[in-house]
C-alpha cells in the first residue's frame, strides 16, 4: 500500500496525506521526477539565487529535478556513496507549491536510487522538515531515510 501511494506521489497523481489541520484542498499535479541535466544549470541558479543559495553551488553539485508543463519548479542536490544516495534540500520555487513539489521529489527519487542500484536513500536535513516522512521516508539521526531499495514503488 505504501509502495502505492509512493509510486502516486511520484506521478503527480497524489499531493501527499492531508492532515484534519490543513485546509487546502488535494490538487492533482502532473509533476515530473528526473535527473539533472547541463542544460538545467540556468534554472537551478535561478531557484538557488530565489532562495538566497550560492550559485556556486549549481555548478558543483548534481541534482535532481521536479519539472511540471516542461518548468523545472524544484530541485535537490545529490551526491553518491557505495550503494547510497545522498539527498539535501529541496530548493523550490517559492510560488509553486514547495510541499507538492518536495514531496513528489522524494519520492520520485525512488525509481532514480533504483535504477542506479543504490540500496537506502538518505535525506541530511534539519528536525522541521516532514516532507520526507510525507514520502514514505523513517527518520534517522541526521535527517531521514528510506531504506531497501530493492524493487520499485
Amino acid at each position: 500500500m505504501k509502495d502505492a501511494f509512493i509510486g502516486e506521489v511520484a506521478r503527480g497523481r497524489h499531493p501527499g496525506p492531508i492532515r484534519k489541520t490543513d485546509r487546502r484542498r488535494p490538487t492533482r499535479r502532473n509533476i515530473q521526477v528526473r535527473w539533472g541535466l547541463v542544460e538545467d544549470e540556468l534554472r537551478i541558479s535561478e531557484l538557488l539565487d530565489l532562495n538566497g543559495v550560492p550559485h556556486r553551488a549549481a555548478v558543483e553539485e548534481q541534482f535532481v529535478v521536479a519539472e511540471e508543463g516542461g518548468e523545472i519548479l524544484a530541485a535537490v542536490g545529490y551526491r553518491t556513496a557505495p550503494k547510497r544516495l545522498l539527498l539535501g534540500p529541496v530548493i523550490a520555487d517559492p510560488w509553486a507549491g514547495e510541499r507538492d513539489l518536495a514531496v513528489a521529489l522524494y519520492a520520485g527519487v525512488r525509481d532514480l536510487a533504483y535504477e542506479m542500484g543504490a540500496r537506502e536513500i538518505h535525506v541530511l536535513s534539519d528536525r522541521r522538515e516532514t516532507y520526507p516522512r510525507e514520502a514514505g521516508y523513517r527518520r534517522k539521526a541526521g535527517g531521514w531515510s528510506l531504506p531497501h531499495i530493492h524493487t520499485k514503488g
